[in-house]
C-alpha cells in the first residue's frame, strides 16, 4: 500500500515525517501517562476489598481524586499541539522567507493549510482521547465498585 502525501500539510522545507513522529508520539506518551487512572483504581479495589475481608469497613474514593492528574499529558500534548502551529506559522518569516512564494499561490489558505493542519488535528485528537479515556476508566471504576458495593466480593 502506498504512503499518503503528507508534504502538502507541513510548511515548506519541514519533513512531514518528523511532525507526524511529533504529533503521535505525544498521544502515545499522553495514553502511557493517564494508565495512571486504571492503576489507581485497581489498588484502591484491592485496598478495599482487603478492608472488607478483615471485618474493617471500606470507604471507596471518589472517581474525581483517583483521576486528578491522569489526562494531564493530553492537556499538555495539546498545549504542545498549538505550540507547533506557531513555529510552523513563523518559520516561513525566518530565512528564504517562504511566506513570499506562499502569496503568489492562488489558494489564499495555502500557508495556513500547511501550518495549522497536522498541529491541528493533534489537538482534536489528544481533547477526543482524552474524553473517551476518561468515559472508559469511570466505567471501569463504576463496574468494580458496583461489584464490591453489592457484595460480590
Amino acid at each position: 500500500m502506498k504512503k499518503p502525501d503528507l508534504s502538502r500539510l507541513v510548511p515548506l522545507g519541514a519533513q512531514a515525517e518528523k511532525q507526524v513522529a511529533a504529533v503521535s508520539g505525544s498521544m502515545i506518551l499522553a495514553f502511557i501517562w493517564s494508565l495512571r487512572i486504571p492503576v489507581a483504581v485497581a489498588r484502591e479495589y484491592y485496598l478495599c476489598t482487603e478492608r472488607i475481608k478483615i471485618g474493617a469497613g471500606a470507604v471507596m474514593e471518589e472517581y474525581s481524586s483517583l483521576s486528578s492528574d491522569g489526562l494531564y499529558g493530553f492537556y499538555i500534548a495539546a498545549g504542545l499541539m498549538a505550540l507547533l502551529a506557531v513555529w510552523n506559522y513563523a518559520t516561513h518569516f525566518m530565512g528564504t522567507r517562504a511566506d513570499y512564494f506562499m502569496r503568489r499561490l492562488s489558494s489564499k489558505w495555502e500557508l495556513h493549510r500547511r501550518c495549522f493542519t497536522l498541529p491541528g488535528v493533534g489537538i482534536a485528537l489528544s481533547l477526543i482521547l482524552s474524553v473517551l479515556l476518561d468515559l472508559a476508566y469511570k466505567a471501569i471504576y463504576t463496574s468494580l465498585f458496583d461489584k464490591l458495593a453489592s457484595g460480590l466480593i
